[in-house]
């Protein structure tokens, strides 16, 4: 399913996750977000650096503690978040196009049990 929507957007999962989390925290921690995503920090560092480039994030330090990292969206930022949000909204409706209500609610239940299960392991 992530291929079918990186074709369909032209963009990583990924990169829409990190945007969403960073935008639903207004500020965040690069550990926070490598936590929240589940992936290791080298990972999250490669994707933070490509949009930085793109002029969509912003990372910095505080005075109090040099250590940590900070992310927070650009203008820039929440703009490419607000279009990919609509083009993620497309997509679901596209996925789930003919599908009763009864039958999303069942898929909603067992997505959720499964995540839960991941959560587990």
């Amino acid at each position: 399913m992530n291929t079918a929507f990186e074709a369909q957007m032209k963009t990583s999962f990924t990169k829409v996750e990190i945007l969403y989390h960073i935008h639903q925290r207004q500020e965040l921690s690069q550990l926070e977000l490598q936590h929240l995503l589940a992936l290791d920090g080298a990972a999250v560092t490669r994707h933070l650096k490509r949009l930085e480039q793109e002029g969509l994030i912003m990372r910095n330090k505080k005075e109090q503690d040099k250590r940590v990292t900070y992310i927070c969206l650009t203008e820039q930022g929440v703009q490419e978040l607000e279009v990919l949000m609509k083009q993620r909204e497309v997509f679901q409706n596209k996925l789930l196009c003919d599908f009763t209500d009864e039958e999303i609610e069942a898929l909603t239940g067992a997505l959720q049990h499964m995540s839960t299960n991941v959560k587990n392991m």
